[in-house]
């Protein structure tokens, strides 16, 4: 899984996070946001939903959703 992960994100050369919504309830948080990542060819917005389980304060899980065709449709083709 590393080396999939470590391929898929080569090319990036930054993303940042616009988050367009914020909600906890008890020990979970919800974040909606668009990840704009940058390529030296391009960029593709994503949005994405995170899902925290939090215990003692610290993230316990972590999972993103998004639509994977979203983002390859927009990413450059090398």
């Amino acid at each position: 899984m590393q080396k999939f992960i470590a391929g898929f994100i080569a090319n990036w050369s930054s993303t940042d996070w616009e988050i367009l919504h914020l909600v906890a309830q008890d020990d979970v948080v919800f974040c909606e946001r668009v990840d704009r990542t940058a390529f030296a060819s391009g960029g593709v917005d994503l949005p994405c939903l995170g899902v925290f389980e939090m215990t003692g304060g610290k993230i316990k899980e972590w999972r993103d959703y998004f639509d994977l065709n979203t983002f390859m449709r927009a990413a450059p083709q090398s």
